[in-house]
Formats: C-alpha cells, sequence, structure tokens
C-alpha cells in the first residue's frame, strides 16, 4: 500500500519542470492536496458516535465509499477484495456498508466469523428477511451464496468503509486507497495544482531533433 510521503514525492517529481524555481508548492501543501483529492474520488463523511461502542472516539475516522467493486466466484459462494483494510472495530465495523452499485438500498447483512455455519441449521435464523448474508475473510468478504448467479445476478458492489482520515496519518502510514487508485489521485492532485497529467509532460524525442 502506497503511504502519504510515496504518493506527496511522485506529485513533487511529476511538477518540477511545471513551475519556476521558488514557485512550486512545498511538500507539507502537496500532502493537504492529497489529502482533498482522496476526501474527494472516496465522497468521505465524517462518522458521527456509534451507539453502544463505549469509549470508542469517532474524532478522525471518516466513511470511505468505494463504488463499483468487482464480485467473483469463491468456491460454492462469491466474494469480493476489500479496496483497503479497514480500522478494526469489534463485530467487524470497519466495514461499514455493503449493497449492490447499482440498488443500494438493498443492502448485504454482516455476520460475525464463523455465524454463517452456524446458523445454516436453524431455519428462523436462515432467513435474514431474504437479505444475503457475508463474513470478512482477510481481505476479502465472503457472502453465503454466490450473488453473481440468479435471477438479478450481482457483479458489482458498493462497499462503505471506516478508515482514518489521512489529514490524522503519520507521512508513512498506509493511505485508504486500493492500489489502481494511486494514478487518479495523483492526476486530481496535479489537475488541483495547474498542471498537465504524467503522460502528457513526458518528453517527446521529436522535441529535441
Amino acid at each position: 500500500m502506497t503511504t502519504l510521503a510515496k504518493i506527496a514525492e511522485q506529485i513533487k517529481l511529476a511538477a518540477d519542470g511545471h513551475f519556476q524555481t521558488g514557485q512550486g508548492m512545498s511538500l507539507e501543501e502537496v500532502k493537504l492536496l492529497v489529502s482533498q483529492a482522496i476526501n474527494s474520488l472516496f465522497k468521505t463523511e465524517k462518522l458521527g458516535q456509534i451507539s453502544g461502542m463505549g469509549d470508542f472516539d469517532p474524532s478522525g475516522v471518516l466513511i470511505a465509499t468505494y463504488d463499483e467493486q468487482p464480485v467473483y466466484k469463491y468456491k460454492d459462494r462469491s466474494a469480493v477484495k476489500l479496496p483497503t483494510f479497514p480500522i478494526n472495530l469489534p463485530m467487524g465495523l470497519g466495514v461499514w456498508y455493503v449493497a449492490p452499485y447499482d440498488d443500494i438500498d438493498n443492502f448485504y447483512v454482516p455476520m460475525l466469523s464463523g455465524q454463517q455455519g452456524l446458523t445454516k441449521t436453524i431455519t428462523v435464523l436462515n432467513n435474514y428477511e431474504t437479505r444475503v448474508p457475508y463474513e470478512i475473510n482477510g481481505n476479502q468478504l465472503v457472502f453465503s451464496t454466490d450473488i453473481t448467479e440468479g435471477d438479478s445476478p450481482v457483479t458489482k458492489v458498493l462497499i462503505r468503509m471506516l478508515v482514518n482520515d489521512v489529514a490524522d496519518l503519520g507521512e508513512y502510514d498506509p493511505l485508504p486507497i486500493p492500489a489502481d487508485m494511486e494514478l487518479p489521485v495523483v492526476e486530481t492532485v496535479l489537475k488541483l495544482m495547474g498542471v498537465k497529467k504524467p503522460t502528457e509532460t513526458v518528453n517527446n524525442p521529436k522535441d529535441h531533433d
């Protein structure tokens, strides 16, 4: 996973030739823009107090939305890879909300590890009011059935996760972004700085003929 220091250095390197000496932004200013870009791209929102969580302090915690996460077959079920690691909270609350990306009101039900196997034999608990449960298994969510099949197959889901506010992270703490979103973050910050995309700033050999 990338860090704030790594991605800020990438942006500074890409912007070096754009500004005249002394006119560019400081590294601290770039880091602030990285935080703003991540909050914008992942539609983050502040978290209020969670009932029943005791002394848990929600300050510095954001709800980040990761849309259109691909679902894949997993044994006789299906699963989705978590886009990043959530905050470790009791009852798996770091994964805040999961639903089909095009039907976000039809949410899936979180289950604690091992509960799916236990409740399969109990008819009353096995109904779930027609909602599909999931468990967190390492870096993936595993659904109780294969949601990619049936009358209404689901191939992508929306995941909302509790993550640390980037503004509160240290330079070498992992950023709560998937690897494939590093470039969009870089491009967003460069755009805010008035710099062209990295692909547009590569020197063309013909320019030196």
